[in-house]
C-alpha cells in the first residue's frame, strides 16, 4: 500500500541524492559479489553514508538483519510506536549483570531498514556546540562545533506549525530550525496534551529554580524547558502523523528499481565477520540468512563499513578477529588485530517512571490526556545548580576529586581499556558538567490513559561504562550486553534526586488542583520512604531500563586511551575498515541521539568521499 502512496507523498518526503536502489532478501540475488563499498547495517548511519556514497557514483551494498518495513502501519504511523513487534523491527535483547545473571528488562534496538529511527520516541533537538567541542577535546582533530553544525543543519527538514497549532501556544526558533533537509521534522498534529504541557511548564519552574526556559530545546547553550519537535510530519493521504526515519529519509523517497542500480540493500541477513587480508586489509565480509547456513562471501573495491550500532558493531569486529586478546581467545578466533578497547566504554542513560492519579475530570479531558502515543510533549534539562541550589559548589569539588579512584574501579570492571582511556573521557564529561554547565538528567512530562499524570527521567550525562562482547563467533547469537548502570555513585546521586523531585512536581500550586492520589503502589516509594534515599535508590534499580541511546564501544579516542577508531573512523591497525555508528562516540549526548548521530553520519560520509 505504502509503495503505491509513494508519489503522493514525494512533495513531503525530503530530498534525497542517492542514485537508485534496489531491495532484496536472497544473496542469490545480488547483481555481483563485488561493491566499491560494503556497509553492515541498514540503521541511520549506514543508510546515509550509503545514500552519500551511491550519489558520488559508487556501487555500495547495505546488509541489513532486519525485514524492510515500508509496509509496517506500526512502524510508519508514528502514534502506534507501542506496537512494533519483535519480528517487524526490535531486537529485544537481553542485558545482563556483572555475574551475568539476566537484568529483569530487555534492551530495545531497531532491526529493520531504518534502525533504532523506525522504532525510537522521534524525539528532535540539537545536542549543544560544548558537547561537539569536546569531541575535539579528546584528541578528534576536525570534530567540533564549527565542523559539526553545518550536518545538523544538512540533516533537519523542519515543518512550521500551522494555526491550529499555534494557537495551543506551541513554540519554536526558526533560526534553530532548518528547513530543507532530508529529515522531517514537526509538532505532533493535533498539538499533545496543551494544558498538561502547560501545568508541566509551571511546576518544572518551581521545582527546578532558575532553570533557563527556552522557545525550542535547539535554542540552548545547556540547561533548558521548552515543548518538542518530532521527527515526524503530517501525511494528509494518510491523515496521521507520519515517522521519518531514516529509511524514508535516505532511502525510500528515491524511485525503486529492479534492474541493478549503484546501491543494493539485502536484507534479511547478517554479517558473520569481515575479512582481512595478509596485510590487515579488509577485503570484504561474509553474509549469512540463518543459523548454520552457508556464508556467502562478497569483496569491496575500496573500503568495509561498520555501521551495526554500538551493540554489535564490536562483537562484528571480534568476530572478524579485531578485539582485546582476552575476548578473542575465550571466542577461538585468529587474532588479527589486538585492540582491548573493542566493546568497552558502552554507555546508555537508565530511565524509570513514577506517577500520580488525577481527578476523573482531568483523565477525561483530552487536553490533558489525549492517549496518543508520541512520546515526551515538554522535557526539562536541568543541570547541577537547577538540581542541586545550594550544594552545586560542593559537588563540583567531590566529582574533580574522585575522578580517579571512580576511573579505576571502571577499569577494573571493563568499563575502559585503561586508566588513560577513562581520566580522559571521565575528565571531558565532569568538564562539562562542571565548568560548560551541560545539563545532567532529563524529565520528561507524560501523562497516560488511566488519569496517571507520569513523568520519566534519567541521568542524561552518566558515568557508569558497560561493555559488549561477542557471545560466540556465530552471528545469530546475540551479544553479551552487560551495561552496569548506576554503578557510579554520581549516576545514583542524579537517579534519586530526580525521582524526588519528580514527585515534588505534585506537590506545586499548578498539579495540586488535579491530583487526587499521591502515591500510586509500584510508580515511586511509598509515603514512608518520601524522603529514604535507599529506598529511592533501590526502588529506582528495580524499575529502570535503558533509553536506548547505546554509544561508545568502538570510541573514537587516541589508541594509547584504548581508541577503537582515529578521527577519520578507521579501525587501528587496520586498512579500509572503518565504522560510522553511534558505538564510536565517547561521550553521551544531552540531545537524544538522533541528531548527533545523523551529523556523524553526513560528517562520516565526507571523510570517507575526501570532501
Amino acid at each position: 500500500m505504502l509503495l503505491i502512496l509513494l508519489p503522493l507523498l514525494s512533495t513531503l518526503l525530503s530530498p534525497a541524492s542517492a542514485a537508485g536502489y534496489q531491495i532484496i532478501s536472497s544473496a542469490s540475488h545480488l547483481p555481483t559479489t563485488s561493491f566499491d563499498y560494503l556497509i553492515a547495517g541498514g540503521g541511520l548511519t549506514g543508510l546515509v553514508v550509503a545514500n552519500k556514497l551511491s550519489a558520488a557514483g559508487n556501487t555500495v551494498l547495505v546488509v541489513e538483519a532486519g525485514p524492510n518495513p515500508i509496509d509496517f502501519d506500526s512502524v510508519n504511523n508514528a502514534e502506534l510506536r507501542g506496537s512494533i513487534t519483535a519480528e517487524q523491527c526490535n531486537w529485544k535483547y537481553t542485558a545482563y549483570d556483572d555475574d551475568l545473571s539476566p537484568l529483569s528488562t530487555l534492551v530495545d534496538a531497531g532491526r529493520c531498514l531504518g534502525g533504532s529511527t523506525s522504532i525510537n520516541g522521534m524525539v528532535f533537538y540539537r545536542p549543544t556546540l560544548a558537547e561537539f567541542d569536546a569531541l575535539e577535546s579528546l584528541g578528534n582533530t576536525g570534530w567540533n562545533s564549527q565542523t559539526l553544525l553545518p550536518y545538523l543543519v544538512e540533516t533537519e527538514r523542519f515543518n512550521p506549525p500551522d494555526a491550529s497549532q499555534l494557537a495551543d501556544n506551541v513554540t519554536y526558533d526558526p533560526a534553530s530550525r532548518p528547513t530543507t533537509g532530508n529529515t522531517n521534522t514537526s509538532f505532533s498534529h493535533p498539538i499533545r496534551n496543551p494544558a498538561m504541557v502547560a501545568t508541566y511548564h509551571e511546576a518544572f519552574q518551581d521545582v527546578y529554580p532558575g532553570i533557563p526556559v527556552s522557545t525550542d530545546l535547539s535554542k540552548r547553550n545547556g540547561s533548558v524547558l521548552s515543548n518538542t519537535i518530532w521527527s515526524i510530519f503530517w501525511d494528509p493521504v494518510n491523515q496521521i502523523n507520519r515517522r521519518s526515519s531514516a529509511a524514508w529519509s535516505y532511502l525510500f523517497n528515491e524511485t525503486p528499481q529492479t534492474l541493478p542500480g549503484t546501491l543494493t540493500v539485502l536484507v534479511q541477513n547478517r554479517v558473520a565477520r569481515v575479512n582481512l587480508d595478509s596485510t590487515k586489509t579488509a577485503v570484504g565480509f561474509e553474509i549469512q540468512n540463518s543459523k548454520g547456513a552457508a556464508t556467502v562471501k562478497v569483496t569491496a573495491k575500496k573500503e568495509v563499513i561498520l555501521a551495526a550500532g554500538a551493540l554489535q558493531s564490536a562483537p562484528l569486529l571480534e568476530r572478524s578477529g579485531i578485539g582485546s586478546k582476552q575476548v578473542l581467545t575465550q571466542l577461538g578466533v585468529t587474532k588479527q588485530v589486538i585492540l582491548e578497547g573493542v566493546g568497552k566504554g558502552l554507555n546508555d542513560q537508565p530511565g524509570t517512571g513514577l506517577a500520580a492519579l488525577v481527578t476523573d475530570a482531568v483523565a477525561n479531558n483530552t487536553e490533558y490526556i489525549d492517549g496518543v502515543n508520541i512520546f515526551a510533549p515538554i522535557i526539562a534539562l536541568p543541570g547541577l545548580a537547577e538540581m542541586f541550589p545550594n550544594a552545586d559548589g560542593p559537588l563540583k569539588v567531590l566529582l574533580q576529586a574522585t575522578l580517579d579512584i571512580r576511573a579505576l574501579d571502571m577499569v577494573a570492571n571493563g568499563g575502559f581499556a585503561n586508566l588513560e582511556g577513562a581520566r580522559k573521557v571521565l575528565g571531558a564529561l565532569t568538564d562539562l558538567i562542571v565548568n560548560k554547565k551541560q545539563p545532567i538528567a532529563e524529565i520528561v512530562g507524560e501523562a497516560y490513559p488511566g488519569g496517571l499524570a507520569y513523568p520519566i527521567f534519567w541521568p542524561l550525562m552518566p558515568y557508569s561504562r558497560g561493555h559488549v562482547h561477542a557471545n560466540s563467533t556465530d552471528p545469530f547469537d546475540n551479544p553479551i550486553i552487560v551495561p552496569r548502570f548506576l554503578t557510579d555513585y554520581f549516576d545514583q546521586l542524579i537517579a534519586v534526586t530526580v525521582s524526588i523531585k519528580s514527585r515534588a512536581l505534585f506537590k506545586t500550586s499548578a498539579f495540586q488542583p488535579l491530583i487526587s492520589q499521591l502515591y500510586v503502589d509500584g510508580l515511586g516509594v511509598s509515603q514512608a520512604d518520601d524522603n529514604n534515599y535507599e529506598a529511592w535508590l533501590e526502588w529506582y534499580k528495580s524499575t529502570s531500563y535503558g533509553a536506548s541511546h547505546w554509544i561508545g564501544s568502538t570510541s573514537m579516542l587516541p589508541q594509547s586511551s584504548g581508541g577503537v577508531v582515529n578521527p577519520k573512523l578507521q579501525v587501528y591497525g587496520t586498512k579500509n575498515l572503518r565504522i560510522v555508528d553511534a558505538g564510536v562516540l565517547p561521550l553521551q549526548s544531552t540531545a537524544h541521539t538522533q541528531p548527533y548521530v545523523y551529523t556523524l553520519a553526513l560528517r562520516a560520509a565526507d571523510i570517507i568521499l575526501g570532501n
